[in-house]
């Protein structure tokens, strides 16, 4: 009789809780909003799992040579563009009252300075060889003749060599700013010529230059 008791008691709660879950889950499928809320739910999920559409990409290699070819472009502008704004400030106005080597070099400026073991034109020379330009393109009939030196140390054929790359420098130069290049000569004389003797930080910074001496002055 027990038995039977607790069976029954057994079978009584399976089915109430059959029924309840039926009528929870009616509720919950019967209701528009919880369903509206699900749908919603499975479209956000439905396009979560949408492939990502592939992106137009440029190869690394392109872009690193596309950006190299931009720089050596703007590079050979800025080049070009500079002897251009110098030549422009180069005026055909004005003369020396007197053509002299003394007069050139108070009034122009004949010497320009390089750092050690440097045959490059600094800000400061820059100025001079505009100088030295606008004057020699006023005076067509100067011939010049520039001049390489160096401090004392190092070998007497290092400095020769290094005295030519400053004097062609300053050359060069020139050339860019309008002087014909059949108007300058150079030459190097090294450490043989010093134009401060000693060997102190003093004497070695005035002695590695370069130096525009005027010729035919007849």
């Amino acid at each position: 009789m027990k038995n039977i008791i607790i069976s029954l008691f057994l079978l009584f709660t399976i089915i109430s809780c059959s029924q309840r879950d039926g009528v929870l889950n009616e509720v919950y499928f019967d209701d528009p909003v919880r369903k509206k809320n699900v749908s919603k739910k499975s479209e956000v999920n439905k396009n979560y799992l949408q492939p990502i559409p592939p992106m137009n990409r440029v190869p690394t290699n392109q872009l690193y040579q596309e950006s190299m070819n931009s720089n050596n472009q703007q590079q050979d502008i800025d080049k070009f563009s500079k002897y251009d704004h110098l030549r422009s400030v180069i005026s055909t106005s004005g003369q020396l009252d007197s053509v002299s080597q003394e007069s050139f070099a108070l009034n122009i400026g004949d010497t320009v300075f390089f750092d050690v073991n440097s045959s490059n034109i600094s800000i400061d020379s820059e100025e001079i060889l505009i100088n030295q330009a606008q004057w020699l393109n006023q005076n067509s009939n100067i011939q010049i003749i520039i001049e390489g030196h160096c401090d004392y140390r190092g070998t007497r054929d290092y400095n020769i060599a290094l005295g030519s790359k400053r004097a062609n420098t300053v050359k060069n130069y020139l050339i860019g700013l309008g002087v014909p290049s059949y108007r300058i000569d150079v030459v190097s004389y090294g450490k043989e010529k010093p134009l401060v003797a000693g060997r102190d930080s003093y004497a070695n910074k005035k002695n590695r230059r370069a130096v525009t001496r005027l010729i035919n002055l007849n």
